[in-house]
């Protein structure tokens, strides 16, 4: 799970400062390389970077954040994903901020990525976890 403090200015001029929320189970992660016909995230990113194809990067960042977004509930026991969150969240100042650090920053775009997987998937892989 990912926490990200954003900072961004809401459509009012306020300057605001929120905590989001970002993970991906086990399930979703396989049905995401599923549907993705990537053979894995690490080897899909790679080829797009490779290729330099810049909107299949834009599409495939889009598509990630707003799959892993999501809340927490106070006990820590579920993590509630809707189509009504994400399109809060995808229509906010605050995704915009984050969408570009990510995009803006390889070093932020593989932090955020390799702190999507689950850290027990992370262990049996030798995934480094950027924390």
């Amino acid at each position: 799970m990912i926490k990200k403090t954003i900072t961004y200015t809401d459509y009012d001029g306020n300057k605001r400062t929120e905590d989001k929320y970002f993970h991906m189970t086990k399930r979703e992660l396989i049905k995401w390389e599923t549907e993705s016909g990537s053979g894995g995230m690490d080897k899909l990113i790679e080829k797009m970077i490779a290729e330099e194809d810049r909107k299949k990067l834009v599409e495939m960042f889009d598509d990630l954040i707003l799959r892993s977004y999501g809340e927490k509930s106070i006990d820590g026991r579920t993590f509630v994903k809707s189509e009504e969150l994400r399109n809060e969240f995808a229509n906010s100042a605050a995704y915009d901020e984050l969408f570009y650090e990510l995009f803006s920053s390889t070093e932020n775009a593989t932090e955020f990525v390799n702190g999507l997987v689950p850290q027990d998937l992370n262990r049996q892989n030798n995934i480094e976890v950027v924390e």
